[in-house]
C-alpha cells in the first residue's frame, strides 16, 4: 500500500498528474469515498476508498450494482493520491488515462471490521457507504490466486434494489459535483490535468457563459411591451383541431405529429415538475428529462413538449412509449420541445408563435439526445402531409405562426392525419378463444353530446402477451356489474364490464355508417387525459376554418 507503483508507472516530466504527498495514516473511522466515472480507452467506474492517506483503487468496468445478486468485476488497480478525489474534467488524450472524468459519487466510508488494513490484505473488506448515491453495506472480495481480480456486491439492506428495476448507472448518471452527464463535462469542461496539472480550462469553456451570450431577449421583451408575472402554479396546454387537409397559406408553420405524451414542463429555480394535459405530476416517470431541463441556463423556464419513444426508423411509437416506461433499467425517452411559455419571469403566451419558437431554439441545444427543439417547415402544408404520409407517420400539426398561446382547443392549431386513429373508452371485454389469453376483444366506445357512451366496436388486435396480461391486470380493478353503453353490444353475453375509466388508442381504416369502427387495432393505454373529454373525432372541412379566420380579419 502508497504510491510508489503510482509513482514507478508515470512519468512525471510528461504526465501533468499529481506526484502525491507522503501517505499519512489517519485513524479516523469515516474515511473517503468516491467513484470515477471514467471515458477513458473503455469507459469503466474507478472505485477509490482512502486508507493510510493513499486512495485504494478499483476499475470497475459495469460500475456499481444495487442487487446483491450481482457481482461486478472489479480490477485492483495502483493505489492513487488523495488529490484525485476531488478532479472532474478532462485529462487531455495524449496523457496517462486521457479521457473525461467525472466525479460520478462522493461521501464516506466506514471499514465493519476491526483493522482495515488487515482486512484488505486478507482480501476481505466488508463496509458501509454513506454517499450521495451509493449507502449500506457492501463487500470487496478478492478472487482466489489473483491479486488483482476482485467482486464488488451490495449486501442486502434497506438500500439494496433488483437490478431489473432499478440499475442506479442508468438512473443516476450524472456527476454529484456538476449534475452534468459525460458528454457535458468533455464540451464545458471548467478544469484539466495540464502541464502543471491541474489547472482552470479557458472561460469559453464555460456552459453557463455561452448560453447566457446567446440568451438575450431584452429587446423582444421591450418590442411587445410585456411585463413582469408572477410564475403559473399550472397551465392547460393548447389543443388542434382535427381538418380533412392542411392548410395552404405561407402564415401557417408545419410540425411532424408526435405519437406520444404531451407534457408542461416547469422549472422554477433548480427544481422542473413534468406534467400531463390532465394536471398529472409525472416527473417519476422521466427523471432523465427533469434533470436535463434542471440544467438549462435560465432562472424560471415553462415548456411545452411531447416525450416519445423512436424506433429503428426514427419514427416515434407509442407501445415503445409505454414499454419503457415500465422497464426501469432503460431511459431511452426524448422530450421534443415545440414551444416556450415562460422565461424568467415574463409570460411570452402573448407572443407570436414564430417568436416563441425562435427563442426556444436559442435554449434547446441542437447537440443534446434527451432534449430536442421540434422544428417546422413554412407553407407548402401539402407537401409537408404527403411526404410525412410517405414515411409512414402518423400526420402534421399545423400552427398559425402569428398567434397567441390559448389554453384551450383552438383553430390556431390544426392537426392533419395520415392514418385514422384516436382515443376510446373501455367499457368491457370479452373472454379469450383458442391459445389467446387473458382476454378476447375489448368493447370500447365514445360519448356523445348527451354524455351517453356510445358502443363503437370491438378490438381484438395489436397486443402482445405482455400488454395482454398488463390491460387485464388493469380491467380487474375495474369490474363492474353494471353494463355501461347506451346501445348495447351485440352478442354480449358473456362480456365482463368495467367502470368506463380507461382510455385506450386505436387505429382503424374508417367509420361504418352504423358509427363502428373497420379494422381496429390496439395501440395502448393512455393516462395522460380524463375519460369523460373522449368523444368522437370528426374532421372539419379546412375551407371552413379557412373562411371564418378570413372574417375575424
Amino acid at each position: 500500500m502508497g504510491l510508489s507503483l503510482y509513482r514507478k508507472k508515470r512519468n512525471f516530466s510528461a504526465t501533468p498528474e499529481p506526484k502525491g504527498k507522503t501517505p499519512v495514516k489517519k485513524t479516523k473511522k469515516k474515511k473517503l469515498f468516491i467513484i470515477q466515472k471514467h471515458a477513458a480507452s473503455h469507459l469503466h467506474y474507478d472505485f477509490r476508498i482512502e486508507l493510510n492517506g493513499v486512495l485504494l483503487s478499483w476499475a470497475v468496468p459495469k460500475g456499481p450494482c444495487l442487487d446483491p445478486s450481482v457481482k461486478r468485476l472489479a480490477m485492483h488497480v495502483e493505489d492513487h493520491p488523495l488529490e484525485y478525489g476531488t478532479f472532474e474534467g478532462i485529462i487531455p488524450k495524449n496523457q496517462y488515462g486521457g479521457g473525461t472524468v467525472m466525479l460520478w459519487d462522493k461521501g464516506e466510508w466506514e471499514c465493519e471490521e476491526a483493522d482495515p488494513v488487515v482486512a484488505y490484505h486478507k482480501g476481505s473488506l466488508s463496509f458501509v457507504l454513506n454517499a450521495k448515491k451509493l449507502n449500506g453495506k457492501w463487500k470487496l472480495i478478492r478472487m482466489h490466486g489473483d491479486d488483482k481480480t476482485w467482486l464488488l456486491f451490495k449486501v442486502k439492506d434497506k438500500y439494496a434494489k433488483p437490478l431489473k428495476d432499478f440499475d442506479i448507472t442508468l438512473k443516476k448518471p450524472n456527476s454529484v459535483l456538476t449534475n452534468q452527464s459525460l458528454d457535458e463535462i468533455a464540451e464545458n469542461y471548467t478544469r484539466v490535468w495540464g502541464k502543471q496539472g491541474e489547472e482552470k480550462a479557458p472561460k469559453k469553456k464555460s456552459l453557463k457563459n455561452n448560453a447566457t451570450k446567446k440568451i438575450q431577449f431584452k429587446n423582444l421583451i421591450s418590442q411587445f411591451n410585456l411585463k413582469k408575472s408572477a410564475f403559473p402554479r399550472n397551465i392547460f396546454p393548447e389543443l388542434a383541431t382535427l381538418v380533412d387537409k392542411p392548410p395552404m397559406q405561407d402564415n401557417w408553420l408545419h410540425e411532424i405529429k408526435l405519437d406520444g405524451y404531451r407534457l408542461i414542463a416547469f422549472k422554477k429555480n433548480k427544481q422542473t415538475t413534468l406534467f400531463t394535459r390532465n394536471q398529472n405530476d409525472w416527473t417519476h416517470y422521466f427523471e432523465t428529462i427533469a434533470e436535463k431541463i434542471n440544467r438549462l441556463p435560465v432562472e424560471n423556464v415553462i415548456l411545452d413538449g411531447e416525450v416519445v419513444v423512436l424506433d429503428k426508423n426514427q419514427h416515434s411509437n407509442f407501445q415503445l412509449l409505454q414499454n419503457a416506461i415500465k422497464d426501469t433499467k432503460k431511459d431511452p425517452f426524448i422530450y421534443y420541445v415545440f414551444d416556450l411559455l415562460y422565461l424568467n419571469h415574463i409570460s411570452l403566451m402573448s407572443l407570436p408563435l414564430i417568436k416563441r419558437k425562435e427563442m426556444l431554439k436559442q435554449i434547446i441545444s441542437d447537440k443534446t439526445t434527451i432534449l430536442r427543439f421540434n422544428d417546422h417547415v413554412f407553407g407548402s402544408g401539402d407537401k409537408v402531409f404527403k411526404k410525412a404520409c410517405e414515411l409512414t407517420l402518423e400526420g402534421i400539426v399545423s400552427k398559425d405562426a402569428h398567434s397567441a398561446y390559448l389554453q384551450k382547443r383552438t383553430t390556431d392549431w390544426l392537426k392533419t392525419k395520415c392514418i385514422k386513429r384516436q382515443e376510446f373508452i373501455i367499457g368491457g371485454f370479452t373472454p379469450p378463444r383458442g391459445s389467446r389469453q387473458c382476454l378476447g376483444s375489448l368493447l370500447i366506445g365514445t360519448y356523445n353530446k348527451q354524455h351517453e357512451l356510445i358502443y363503437n366496436g370491438r378490438v381484438g388486435t395489436g397486443f402482445t402477451q405482455t400488454s395482454l396480461q398488463s390491460i387485464y391486470r388493469e380491467l380487474l380493478k375495474h369490474k363492474s356489474q353494471q353494463m355501461p353503453f347506451k346501445n348495447p353490444p351485440p352478442a354480449s353475453g358473456k362480456a365482463t364490464w368495467v367502470k368506463p375509466v380507461l382510455i385506450a388508442e386505436v387505429e382503424f381504416t374508417e367509420w361504418t355508417t352504423d358509427n363502428a369502427l373497420r379494422h381496429p387495432s390496439f395501440k395502448g393505454l393512455r393516462k395522460d387525459k380524463p375519460a369523460k373529454l373522449i368523444h368522437k373525432e370528426s374532421a372539419l372541412p379546412i375551407a371552413k376554418i379557412e373562411k371564418s379566420k378570413k372574417r375575424k380579419k
